[in-house]
């Protein structure tokens, strides 16, 4: 393993436990300190974005850069609880603006990857990055509400539930291809 996707791993591990990281971390130390942090791992992770990626990855890691420096000069709890929200928010924007702009995110996901693709598949790809869209609205207003709540609500949110919702929107969009690529295939659309 590349020290790249060594420091991409540890970043991607260091996001999936936040909510667990945050609860545990300001029961013993300041929100500050937590907030520089991952100040820190998002510079590092900066750092290592390949050039192909640049332009998605790098205005997305420089929000969040200047919105960890802001909570770790006012120390604010708060702040560190939004995190989750804040990330949300920027890819539901993301998600939404190449709907409008250009191809959507996922048709381009898949033609970098160079995955086959039925003629049937941009304007699947088209929906499926509209239904993101929504998900991660209704999932970083989650996150706000559960900032609000008492911080095991949050964590339980945010390090849980959230990544549940995730995985059954994953396991129904791949049980979905399955039955419109039947359909599509059939000539019933």
């Amino acid at each position: 393993m590349t020290r790249s996707r060594a420091v991409t791993a540890l970043f991607v591990a260091f996001s999936v436990l936040y909510p667990p990281i945050v609860f545990f971390w300001l029961k013993q130390f300041s929100a500050s300190a937590m907030a520089l942090l991952l100040l820190a791992m998002l510079a590092v992770r900066a750092g290592l974005i390949p050039h192909g990626e640049r332009k998605f990855l790098l205005p997305l890691l420089m929000l969040l850069a200047i919105w960890a420096g802001a909570a770790s000069y006012l120390g604010s709890d708060q702040m560190l609880l939004w995190y989750p929200a804040l990330i949300n928010f920027v890819l539901a924007a993301v998600f939404a603006a190449t709907l409008w702009r250009g191809e959507p995110l996922l048709l381009r996901f898949a033609k970098q990857r160079q995955m086959p693709m039925s003629e049937h598949a941009p304007r699947y790809l088209r929906k499926l990055t509209g239904v993101w869209t929504v998900f991660f609205l209704f999932n970083g207003g989650m996150a706000i509400w559960s900032s609000a709540q008492p911080i095991q609500v949050w964590t339980l949110y945010n390090g849980f539930i959230a990544y549940l919702l995730i995985a059954l929107l994953l396991g129904t969009e791949w049980i979905y291809r399955g039955y419109y690529k039947k359909r599509m295939e059939s000539g019933s659309a």
